[in-house]
């Protein structure tokens, strides 16, 4: 038996064995034992090596490693026992031990360019190895521990396989330290999957509304097209061009959602325990699914991101529950023509933001108010609000008017639908979808924690039926919609309203540059 000190802190070795100093090695009583690395087949041209008995790349010895630095290590010059130093290999110098070579003990056909993580592979398979070290830019070597000389280059040379990092110089090794850290392997596959089923339902869920959101912006924006009133126009088109960026934030969570669907399935093909004893073929396999698993959940993270900000742009989703944001808003037309503050109107000008689908008068005050506030280049202080018989509603933020055409109807022959007359609509997450890969019970229970946590954002107040006389208030009282708890803010025939934020309109008659149009008729109707 010996007794080994290493002159750099070394890790213990999967038997136990420990350094536990630096400085020179002492020695007590003989070395006649082999030390670690000693015992070696060299591969032949059909099948890789063996150390002290294991064949590499068969075993699983070390989870990690980490960078210990640039430095003139002795071992490649006098502990190479079985590589091209075995002729100034000194076995005294080495204290009996001997570093395992990567063209060594790996099969040529089985060689691949060297990079750290290749090094790490191999030396994580070899008995009792502790250290790695990659030199000359290509070559890597294993060893149990290293010891230092007052070399004279630098690492310099950057790897064969990834230019991007240096595996040592021409004299100087690039040296890591490997880790065992024992049961944390199953804990860490335990947590990445269970990241992934996480991401999964969100991505769903997302996927889900966005689809709903998407499909909703389209219906409602063809219907005001299908008007074909010339004023709306420009509102249809904006409405049916925000549909498809809704729909490809949808597309985009589909595709990461069974991305984690087909990296889960063909895992549990292999049928791996992860919490048993792996080989390393088992190993490499389940490492090889976390490292894309791990991938896909920073994807699904930044779709994620992108989904919600899309959801909140594009419907009811980012609104202020309970607002009466309305209230500070008043028909344009009260600061036009004050005989005509009762009566429908479109308003013409530069949008801002994003049209939205689904919501209330009052949540489409709000979002202008939130979306662009007065310190914003493109300030909002009007909105088109436009209702419709059989689709959901469509808001539109605007920052300039520059024209308005008002129509010989008031809000009150347009009285909203009640929820008796029409049914309440089914709440948002809950309306059926049929995806080929969502059949399974134990994916709709996993939904129904995601489900209730988002829920609440989806509940509507019963709201007051709309008026019809005319403010003798700057408050925009006729339009406040009813809808029972998400039901659909409807009305019997189509209305268009712009509003003006009373603040910034208070004495004031707005410029209108294209001018005013009257139609002695009602929006979106021949009479």
């Amino acid at each position: 038996m010996f007794v080994l000190f290493a002159l750099a802190t070394v890790a213990a070795a999967r038997e136990g064995r420990k350094h536990h100093r630096r400085g020179e090695m002492t020695m007590v009583g003989g070395c006649t034992v082999k030390g670690p690395g000693v015992a070696q087949t060299p591969a032949t041209t059909t099948a890789n090596g063996a150390v002290d008995g294991v064949s590499v790349h068969t075993e699983i010895y070390k989870d990690g490693f980490w960078n210990v630095g640039c430095m003139g290590d002795e071992m490649v010059t006098k502990g190479d026992k079985h590589g091209d130093g075995k002729f100034a290999y000194e076995e005294g110098a080495v204290y009996n031990t001997s570093i395992v070579m990567y063209d060594v003990q790996v099969e040529r056909e089985n060689q691949e360019a060297m990079t750290p993580q290749v090094c790490f592979d191999f030396c994580r398979s070899v008995p009792n190895m502790v250290f790695f070290g990659l030199i000359h830019g290509r070559d890597c070597y294993c060893t149990h521990f290293y010891k230092t000389t007052t070399g004279d280059g630098t690492c310099d040379l950057p790897c064969e396989g990834d230019s991007a990092t240096i595996c040592g110089g021409e004299t100087m090794s690039t040296l890591y330290q490997m880790h065992e850290c024992v049961g944390s392997f199953a804990q860490e596959v335990g947590e990445v999957i269970g990241d992934s089923e996480d991401m999964a339902d969100e991505l769903y869920y997302f996927n889900y509304q966005l689809e709903d959101i998407a499909d909703w912006m389209q219906a409602s924006g063809d219907l005001l097209e299908s008007y074909t009133e010339g004023s709306a126009s420009y509102l249809a088109q904006a409405a049916k061009e925000a549909a498809g960026p809704a729909r490809r934030a949808a597309e985009d969570c589909e595709e990461l959602d069974d991305e984690f669907d087909s990296l889960k399935a063909e895992y549990k093909a292999q049928k791996i325990n992860p919490a048993g004893d792996l080989n390393h073929e088992e190993r490499k396999i389940t490492e090889a699914m976390m490292a894309e698993t791990k991938e896909t959940i920073d994807a699904a993270e930044q779709a994620i991101a992108a989904a919600e900000t899309m959801t909140k742009q594009t419907s009811w989703m980012g609104a202020k529950e309970g607002t009466t944001a309305g209230e500070t808003y008043v028909p344009v037309m009260r600061q036009v023509d004050a005989e005509k503050e009762g009566k429908q109107s479109v308003c013409g000008g530069d949008l801002t933001g994003m049209p939205k689908v689904g919501m209330s008068y009052n949540e489409c005050a709000q979002a202008c108010d939130d979306e662009a506030p007065k310190s914003s280049d493109d300030y909002c202080w009007a909105i088109e609000y436009v209702t419709f018989p059989d689709q959901e509603p469509l808001c539109f933020l605007l920052k300039d008017i520059t024209e308005v055409t008002t129509y010989n109807c008031d809000y009150a022959a347009a009285l909203v639908k009640t929820s008796s007359e029409q049914g309440v609509k089914k709440l948002f997450l809950e309306k059926k979808h049929h995806k080929h890969h969502r059949h399974h019970h134990h994916k709709k229970a996993q939904l129904k924690t995601v489900r209730k946590h988002r829920a609440k954002k989806l509940m509507r107040h019963e709201r007051e039926p709309m008026l019809s006389h005319r403010s003798t208030h700057f408050v925009l009282s006729e339009v406040h919609h009813k809808a029972a708890k998400r039901g659909s803010i409807r009305t019997d025939t189509p209305m268009a309203t712009c509003a003006v934020r009373f603040a910034d309109v208070n004495g004031v008659t707005p410029e209108l540059k294209d001018g005013l149009t009257t139609i002695d008729r009602c929006f979106a109707t021949s009479d």
